[in-house]
């Protein structure tokens, strides 16, 4: 083969690999395009919310309730100092012991209404959760006719995008099976049978260092010197760094 056919050759190679890494990108591109709208697709619908049985009117009669026995509370253990002096059969209980009671119911009161505070807050949590819930459902008829249309765009994109991934397939099996016969010729070593070397050897002949591929002076051995300088220096540099840090 002369140095010309040898260029023609490899130029239709470099073209092909060429084609063949484009057609990759592109396929890449439509899987992660495609994975995109299948998330959008299989985007679930808003579920109904259901409401908890507490209610706003138990929280009213929890808090009328608890106001009470505060109230009882407070106004019993003031009474057994206050009316002690007042109303003479009192004194038939003896002041401690009406002391002591007065204490403990006091305690009693403070822990019930403190129970109470408890419930409520737990009562106006669930009312607040319910209004939400309320809202939610009255919106959830519109976000889910939202969703059904967004998850039918998508899958038609999805379609879409499938179709063209089927040509670039085709394109792309197209593309291997010329590089298979050309390879197959055994012109070219079946080490340098990729993109790099190839279009290292056409540089070599187009620009003249070469004019074949075998021997001393071809494109086999310039290639290996330039791969030998290029580790050479490549490790140098890196013991640089190294020393440099």
């Amino acid at each position: 083969m002369t140095k010309d056919e040898l260029r023609v050759y490899l130029a239709e190679i470099m073209k092909l690999e060429t084609e063949r890494y484009e057609i990759s990108l592109a396929v890449s591109q439509l899987e992660k395009e495609k994975n995109t709208y299948r998330q959008i697709a299989d985007k679930p619908a808003c579920e109904e919310l259901r409401e908890k049985r507490w209610t706003k009117g138990l929280w009213k009669e929890i808090w009328k309730s608890s106001f009470v026995a505060g109230l009882a509370g407070v106004m019993t253990g003031f009474a057994g100092e206050v009316f002690m002096d007042y109303l003479p059969w009192l004194t038939v209980i003896r002041k401690p012991l009406m002391a002591e009671i007065s204490i403990a119911w006091g305690f009693l009161s403070f822990f019930l209404l403190t129970f109470a505070v408890m419930i409520l807050y737990a009562c106006e949590k669930i009312y607040v959760y319910n209004k939400a819930a309320r809202r939610h459902n009255q919106e959830r008829e519109g976000r889910n006719k939202m969703i059904l249309e967004e998850s039918w765009d998508a899958r038609k994109q999805i379609r879409l995008l499938d179709g063209e991934m089927t040509q670039l397939l085709e394109g792309y099996r197209k593309t291997e099976r010329r590089l298979g016969e050309l390879y197959s010729r055994n012109i070219i070593y079946s080490k340098y049978q990729t993109f790099a070397p190839v279009s290292r050897f056409y540089e070599y002949l187009s620009s003249g260092r070469c004019s074949r591929l075998e021997g001393y002076g071809g494109a086999y051995n310039l290639y290996e010197k330039e791969l030998l300088a290029e580790s050479i220096r490549n490790s140098l540099e890196h013991v640089y760094e190294e020393e440099k840090d």
